[in-house]
């Protein structure tokens, strides 16, 4: 299996923008982000962007996480802040 690249975590990311919008009102409800989305988060290897590849990750650059944040974050704000909180650390 090759490494995800660029293009494949800004696709992935582009593609959740519906789901984190019909999201929104459910997590300004919870006051926190849907169980769902940190699934999604996980499930779509978004989480591995900048993670080193020896660990598993794709190895990517700290600007390809700043772009999928900024993607997510057409679908909802809040829960593209989230990502950037777990896809950072």
């Amino acid at each position: 299996q090759r490494p995800a690249t660029r293009e494949d975590v800004l696709a992935r990311a582009e593609a959740m923008i519906p789901a984190l919008r019909e999201r929104a009102e459910e997590g300004e409800r919870l006051r926190r982000c849907p169980d769902q989305t940190v699934r999604e988060y996980v499930e779509s290897g978004l989480l591995r962007v900048c993670q080193p590849s020896r660990y598993g990750g794709y190895d990517l650059g700290y600007d390809v996480l700043c772009e999928v944040i900024q993607t997510l974050a057409r679908g909802d704000g809040s829960q593209a802040w989230v990502y950037m909180v777990l896809g950072d650390n």
